[in-house]
Parts: C-alpha cells; structure tokens; sequence
C-alpha cells in the first residue's frame, strides 16, 4: 500500500510536471526564421500531367465508411506542429488550382457576388435530354443546350418548392465567393414542349414523365430548376480525404495539411451544411490529354440552409455526427436526464427553409454528420482565417444574393436574410476571440501600427483589454523587457525596440499577445510579426497567428 501510496503522488507530480510545460510551451516562442523575399501569391500547381484515372470511393450511411480507403491515396508525413502547408509567409493561402482569393481579398461588390462564376449562361433551349439520374431523393437530369453545352438539372420537392434550388443558388455563389471552385449555377425555367430525348438516350418519355410528376409542379407552364454547369475537361471523381494522388506530381500536401480544406468547417458552420464528405469534391482534368493538370472543385451544395434536415427528418444535423463513439458514450450515461439543444427544433413556417436557425448554433460545437477527415484538424489559425472571409461578407452582400434565390414563399428571404447575418455574428465572435486577432497595418521608421480584428468588427467584451508585446531575435531571445499597451480604439501602435537589432543582422519578432479583462483574464496565443529592418526601414516578412 505504501510503494502504491507514493507511486500514485509520483504520477501526480509527473502530471502537474507536464502540465506546466505545455502551458509553458504554449507561451513560449515559435522558433521560426523567415527568408528575406516577397510572399508567394501564386502557386503554379497545374504544371502538365498525364492525365491520371478516375477515382471512385465507397461512401454509405453507415460507419463502414469510416474504414474505407480509396484506391489511389499515398499518404505522406502530416506536419508535426499542426500548422497549415499551403500558406504563404503572410499567413495567408495564395492563389492556386484549390483556392482563388475573392472575398476579403478583392472588391467582391454584392451584384458580383449575385453573378457568381458566370461564363456561359443559363441553358439555351431547346434542349437535349442525356441521362437520367434515378435517385431516392429526386431525380437530377443531364441536358443539352443547343449550343451542345452540358447541364444538369436539379429539381424541387412537390411541397418544398424552393428548398432545393435556392439552397444550391445561394450556397454555391457564397463557397465561389470565399475562394472556392465551383460549378457555374443558374436558376432556370423552362416548359416541357422546350425539351426532348436525345435518340441515343437509354430511357424513355415514360421515364421523363415520371420525373416531372415526382417533383414541384410547373408554376405558369414552367419548370423551376438549378441548372449546374459540367465544366469542361476529364472528370475524375471525388478528392480524396487524405493524402495526397499518386498520380498528380503537383499534389504535394496532405489533405489534412491544407487550410483550405480544414477551414471548409467554418464556412459549411456558416450555412449548416451538414452532410459533407468527398461526394461534394470534384477533380476535374483540365486540358488536351498529356497538356493538362487537375483542377479542385466543390459541388453540391442544396443539402444547406436546413435542407438537409428537412429532407431526412434529423434534426440533430450539425450538432452531432451519425456515428460518434463519444457522442454514443454521453447519450448511454446521461439518457434519463440530458436534454439537447436541438431536441425542441421544428422546421421554419416556410417549406421552402426547412430546418434553419441560429439560436441554438455553436461555431465551436457544430459537427458535420459524417467525420470529414480535413476539418478535424482544423487549428485556431484556420478558423481565424475563414473567420475573416465570413467577415468581409456584408448584410447588402446577404440581401442581394438571397432576393436573386427568389422564394416563392413570403418572409422565407428575410428570414434567411436574418439567420445568415445572425451566423456570422456567431462566427466572428467565436473565432476572433480564440487567439489574438492582430494584423499589421504599417511601418515606419521608429513606429510600427496593428489593428485588433476583434474590436474594429465589435466583438462583445473586446474593448476592455491590453496587448503585451514581446520583441525577441531569430532565436527566440528576447531583445527587450516586454511591455503592455493600452489603446482607446483598434488601431494602435509599437515603439520599434531601439537597441539589440544590430546583432541579429535587423532581423526581429514582435510578439503580441491580447488579454480580454471582460472574458477571462488568460492571454489568448499571441500572434507573431517578424522584420527585417534595412536602412531606417522595416518590412514585415513573416505573419504566424
């Protein structure tokens, strides 16, 4: 019993011990040196490939999915310190075939935003019949304009008519906006005299009269659908979840390594869209057969905005998973008495809607119905930065794209109008208050000038606070006592340190760390500047959140 007694205290000293050293850790500084060069903005990641073989993975509404491995994943090494692989020196994600910035980033005004990815159009008819996609949900229908551009066509529910093409509309033009590849959308009537099979089709008029009389009936003779264009080249199936192809040279980080796709948490948060996995990716081969490179898109977006949960009936989406070994384990021990937050959620007055709200929504807790590899190592500095996408995104962005959805019912659009804007509050108050919300401004010869995100967007409990500043070398030794500041607004600045830059070749980091009195008074993970200073000059060359 004594050996036991003192084996028992040695383990809680040891706990004690690890504890205090990743607090420790935590504080203590990144040793990271930057190369003295511009920041990349641009990735040339569609260099010429062969063109690789199509993918093809298992996917169910069962855990077995969860072992599932496609066939042409290599896995590769994950980064060690968690940090995103596909940022610049600036923090940021450049310009590549997975991510072209244009919220946040460019002067994305809200009819650009309304227009979305337009190139060709709505479909011209008369149109083609192809194919015929008998799904249990509702059937989806290829057809051909009469310019021989290829579309599929998407239709509502006989009771929900709306719920599924605005959803596809709105969503669709918001994951174009935050940066994302995606499909060129319209809404689109047409009337059934402006459509016939094509000869070559393998169904027949049968066929296509059972799919109008299992969808919205035709409002003043027309059809109402989601028109999606197929982009042009070899489509090759889902992107994988992890790793990286074997048959892509350009492909060089791990899925879970890239933030645009640990971000995607954030953004699908946003709109609740729950049901995310690999079926809602696309690599597409883009260019002549030995000339091309593979192109990353998103697809499928109508299962947002409460549709999902309107069409299945579980309202639980995007509070838990389908199959969560800890969410099973709480609901064991905690049955007779727990009661969850969406346990008394009942879909909107309009049919259009579904199931849609922001009262009950927790950025933190959201969790999408199938475990989505990416998104699961999805760090703070990920969802910061989609936090600040989300952000850009203004209330006249939000009403012109929701009136163009046009809801047939009355009070659906402003009540999507509401809920999105209610969201996003949610958002940018989670996330900018995680870490430290700093970003640089300027520089000048004796002063250097940062914004706190967090109070220029009015986070709640942002005001009342005080940023320590540390100033440390390439090594991590401090140049400098640190000293705390104190600002009446976002903006604020640092007195450069005047002494000890001479030996670190003008090179140094600026530390700056935020203490929110009114939330708690722990500082938040503080976000790192690094300089070069050359003549009387400093520019900045490195950004670590």
């Amino acid at each position: 019993m004594r050996k036991l007694f003192f084996s028992s205290r040695r383990v809680c000293r040891l706990a004690v011990t690890a504890i205090c050293a990743l607090c420790a850790g935590g504080c203590a500084v990144q040793k990271i040196r930057f190369a003295d060069r511009d920041p990349v903005w641009f990735v040339n990641d569609m260099r010429p490939i062969p063109a690789p073989r199509s993918v093809a993975l298992y996917c169910s509404d069962t855990p077995l999915e969860l072992f599932s491995e496609p066939v042409a994943v290599r896995k590769v090494p994950l980064s060690r310190d968690r940090s995103a692989r596909d940022v610049n020196s600036l923090d940021q994600v450049p310009e590549s075939s997975w991510f072209a910035p244009r919220l946040g980033r460019q002067n994305l005004t809200p009819q650009a935003l309304t227009d979305g990815p337009v190139e060709d159009g709505p479909p011209q008819p008369p149109l083609r019949a192809l194919c015929l996609c008998r799904s249990a949900h509702l059937p989806t229908l290829l057809i051909q304009d009469q310019r021989g551009l290829c579309y599929w066509l998407k239709f509502d529910p006989p009771d929900s008519v709306g719920i599924r093409t605005a959803t596809s509309f709105i969503v669709g033009r918001l994951f174009w906006a935050f940066g994302y590849h995606v499909p060129e959308e319209h809404l689109f009537a047409f009337s059934p005299n402006e459509i016939q099979i094509d000869p070559a089709a393998d169904f027949h008029q049968s066929d296509l009269d059972s799919v109008f009389a299992r969808i919205a009936s035709p409002l003043h003779g027309h059809y109402r659908t989601a028109a999606v264009r197929i982009p042009d080249g070899l489509l090759l199936g889902p992107t994988l979840e992890r790793g990286v192809r074997h048959d892509d040279p350009n492909d060089i980080h791990p899925r879970e390594d890239r933030r645009v796709l640990r971000a995607f948490r954030v953004f699908a948060a946003f709109v609740n869209m729950p049901d995310i996995s690999s079926r809602n990716t696309l690599d597409l081969y883009a260019g002549p057969d030995g000339e091309g490179a593979i192109k990353h898109y998103f697809v499928e977006f109508d299962d947002a905005l409460g549709a999902y949960a309107a069409r299945t009936g579980r309202f639980w989406a995007g509070h838990r998973r389908l199959f969560d070994i800890g969410d099973l384990m709480v609901a064991f021990f905690t049955a007779a008495f727990r009661v969850d937050a969406w346990e008394d959620m009942v879909p909107s007055p309009w049919p259009s809607v579904g199931v849609f709200e922001s009262g009950r929504f927790n950025p933190f807790k959201w969790k999408e119905i199938h475990s989505y590899a990416p998104i699961r190592h999805c760090q703070p500095s990920d969802a910061y930065w989609a936090a600040k996408i989300v952000a850009a995104l203004t209330p006249e962005h939000i009403s012109c794209l929701v009136d163009a959805a046009d809801y047939p019912h009355p009070g659906a659009a402003e009540y999507v109008k509401r809920v999105l804007l209610d969201r996003r509050r949610k958002i940018i108050d989670a996330f900018f208050l995680a870490l430290s919300p700093i970003e640089f401004i300027e520089g000048h010869e004796e002063r250097l000038y940062f914004l706190d995100y967090a109070r220029l967007m009015q986070v709640d409990g942002a005001d009342s606070c005080r940023y320590r500043i540390a100033v440390h070398d390439e090594k991590g030794r401090p140049l400098q006592e640190p000293i705390f500041v104190v600002s009446d607004s976002a903006r604020f600045s640092v007195l450069c340190p005047p002494t000890g830059i001479e030996r670190t070749d003008g090179y140094f980091c600026l530390e700056i760390g935020v203490e929110r009195f009114k939330k708690t008074a722990a500082m938040r993970k503080p976000a790192q500047f690094h300089f070069r200073r050359h003549k009387g000059k400093n520019t900045i060359i490195g950004i670590v959140h």
